[in-house]
């Protein structure tokens, strides 16, 4: 749990930044892959088998495992676009990496360059940067990832080309001093679990896992210093394993992307913890329904001869705003079977309104049952309060027998022994 909560706070060293490069040292944050959905991989050294009849161990014998070779890499991720409510991330990948082979540089072109030219051969023999290369599917020892597929989450929503695409102008390949170098741009679209029960105050992890090739090849947690001296990683950049330039224009703040290590086998897995930006939410939404239901409660202060249809019209108008505003924030998010702060927030206004039109009714029909009627010489209006009938309103005096609105001494003494018009100025 402690893994966890590494993983998913912000990092008080690292504020949030919306633009430019972050990076982050590798070996920053350590944990299993049980937190992420994916089970841990086991090494594959309890292979076991017998000799064969030659006496030389078989394939899958562990005398026959070759040790690790290590490799250096820096991923850069540029433009990443999140999708909560389809559920992917797609972004832009410039993936650059080194690793020694003594092997020469034809045979290397042979191994990664798909239809290898000898003007491609020839460049790399003599230390140049072969730009365009089309990388092909080597073999695992040759070269640690396989280009066909470097994310292991890569979107099954989307067709293959469109999940996968790569940039091979931007791409490159060089081989130097022992050391082969290369570039691999791309532009990947992966499956994320965004949940947005807290929407709209909710914090997402982004992860990328790489599926490196572990039972050939080994990521250290510091760059070698061969790939510093003879690998050409001696950019700013290069000394971590990974970095983010994040869209200028985006619902969500990036913060500090973190790199999980998977299993014994270390396989890294980097991570982008991105929070959403409730400003949106608050005054494009919430601020503008609460103003609607103020507005409708100013109604109740008004007096009129129809008050009552008055009030209920305000709060119809306003229950259809309200449900304007949901529809259009329900456009945004993703099918999910719980509901969300926003979600809790309309029923409040939606419970608002019904109450309010509830007291309504319930004034309206016991006036007219005769509950409010009559009370200490007066009439009871609609909203409890107490008004006193007009000495000059005939309708007034015809109800008390024998009184004559227009004889004085009657007058004078309705005053006298009434209290109620006696205090009449």
């Amino acid at each position: 749990m402690e893994d966890i909560a590494i993983m998913s706070r912000r990092d008080a060293r690292s504020p949030r930044r919306k633009r430019g490069t972050t990076a982050v040292e590798p070996g920053y944050a350590e944990t299993s892959a049980s937190h992420l959905g994916t089970p841990a991989r086991q090494p594959s050294m309890d292979r076991q088998t017998s000799m064969d009849p030659s006496g030389s161990p078989t394939l899958s014998s562990p005398a026959a495992i070759l040790p690790l070779r290590e490799f250096w890499m820096h991923l850069l991720i540029k433009n990443c676009h999140l999708d909560p409510q389809r559920q992917v991330a797609t972004a832009s990948f410039f993936l650059k990496l080194a690793f020694e082979d003594e092997r020469s540089p034809a045979t290397i072109a042979d191994l990664l360059i798909e239809s290898c030219t000898t003007e491609m051969a020839s460049k790399l023999s003599t230390g140049q940067y072969v730009h365009g290369v089309k990388f092909k599917a080597a073999l695992q020892r040759d070269f640690p990832l396989n280009p066909g597929s470097i994310f292991l989450n890569e979107s099954s929503k989307v067709n293959k080309g469109a999940a996968h695409e790569f940039i091979h102008q931007m791409s490159w390949l060089r081989c130097k001093d022992g050391v082969v170098s290369a570039q691999l741009v791309f532009r990947n679209t992966l499956d994320v679990d965004f949940r947005v029960g807290q929407y709209p105050f909710d914090r997402h992890v982004v992860p990328f896992r790489l599926a490196l090739r572990v039972e050939a090849w080994m990521l250290p947690t510091a760059r070698p210093e061969w790939a510093l001296l003879r690998g050409g990683m001696k950019y700013p950049e290069d000394p971590f394993l990974v970095s983010e330039e994040p869209l200028i224009s985006s619902p969500f703040v990036h913060e500090r992307p973190l790199v999980i290590w998977q299993g014994e086998r270390r396989k890294p897995i980097f991570c982008l913890l991105v929070a959403r930006d409730p400003s949106p939410f608050v005054f494009g939404s919430a601020l503008p329904i609460c103003l609607l239901v103020l507005l409708a409660m100013v109604t109740f202060l008004v007096k009129s001869d129809d008050t009552t249809a008055l009030r209920m019209a305000a709060l119809l108008s306003s229950s259809v705003a309200v449900t304007t505003y949901e529809q259009a924030v329900r456009e945004k998010m993703p099918e999910v079977s719980y509901l969300t702060y926003a979600d809790w927030y309309f029923i409040t206004t939606y419970v608002f309104h019904l109450a309010a039109a509830l007291k309504l009714v319930f004034v309206l029909l016991c006036s007219q049952a005769g509950l409010l009627g009559i009370e200490n010489g007066g009439f009871t209006s609609l909203d409890g309060e107490h008004s006193t009938p007009s000495l000059g309103d005939p309708a007034v005096w015809r109800g008390r027998r024998g009184w004559d609105p227009g004889e004085p001494a009657l007058i004078k003494e309705t005053l006298e022994g009434d209290p109620v018009l006696a205090s009449l100025p």
